[in-house]
């Protein structure tokens, strides 16, 4: 199986005078390669009318964060790309588009394999998916989901990130990436209990944020925010399995610079990885 750098260019793989694979990987110059780190995307791309200069705006977020893989929700309309500029995933060589309501798009510099897209079997008034695929990297293979799951009930809710759980469960290496449309602010409200906490349980890791101290506040309606802080809930995260670390995490807060008057809705959230 090929070995891939974060640009996908092929390494070689390293073996020992018993044809064994080494534990290092090495570059094609015979180098090792330490740092296994990975930088992921989340973001949910609606929009507001007023906002302006949209694409000028996305294409900034995607320039100046530069993931490795980003994993969109409601990213376009009639299966064009909207509201982000194409021009800045000119780099992003491999991308997978879900035409479902909820418009699911994964972007990779890395090449995608296995990929399914696939409904939720538990479903409310409007349909909601999934998208599953395989990323083989330093000789990981890494699972990754990206979702947006429902809004409208709590019951089809808790359900479809159940099956969430059961998938990622039978991945050795699991990222998720998605719009929960979690009310969760605290490690107390149902919204964590019925997302959450099956994963923390578990051992996976939360990029927003940690089980010990709530959850960062990332969505609102409201025209008056101005930082996130000022924002009334939280939706979007970033899932790792245990044996992937967040190192850091980064609220894009561009969007603030273009509001002009106008409501905002998601803002970027953007984890750096490193695979144990």
């Amino acid at each position: 199986m090929p070995i891939y750098d974060f640009e996908g260019n092929t390494l070689s793989s390293a073996l020992d005078i018993q044809g064994n694979m080494l534990s290092n990987v090495y570059d094609v110059y015979g180098n090792p390669i330490l740092a296994k780190t990975l930088k992921v995307m989340t973001y949910n791309t609606q929009w507001f009318n007023g906002i302006n200069s949209q694409q000028a705006m996305q294409e900034l977020i995607i320039n100046n964060n530069n993931p490795h893989i980003i994993g969109f929700q409601e990213f376009s309309r009639n299966g064009q790309i909207g509201n982000v500029a194409e021009t800045a995933l000119l780099n992003y060589r491999y991308r997978q588009m879900s035409n479902h309501y909820n418009y699911l798009f994964m972007a990779s510099k890395l090449p995608l394999s296995n990929i399914e897209i696939a409904d939720f079997v538990h479903q409310s008034g409007e349909t909601r998916a999934y998208m599953k695929c395989e990323i083989n990297v330093y000789g990981k293979n890494i699972t990754w989901i990206n979702t947006h799951i429902d809004y409208i009930s709590n019951v089809n809710q808790y359900a479809q990130m159940q099956e969430i759980f059961e998938m990622a469960e039978q991945a050795e290496y699991c990222i998720i990436t998605g719009d929960f449309n979690s009310d969760a602010l605290s490690t107390s409200d149902s919204d964590y209990i019925n997302l959450y906490k099956p994963f923390v349980d578990a051992g996976y890791n939360l990029a927003n944020s940690t089980a010990e101290r709530g959850f960062t506040k990332t969505w609102t309606d409201s025209a008056t925010a101005t930082s996130p802080s000022e924002m009334t809930t939280a939706t979007d995260n970033i899932i790792t399995s245990e044996n992937i670390t967040i190192d850091s995490v980064v609220f894009d807060t561009t969007k603030f610079s273009y509001l002009n008057g106008q409501p905002i809705d998601h803002i970027p959230i953007i984890a750096n990885l490193t695979i144990n």
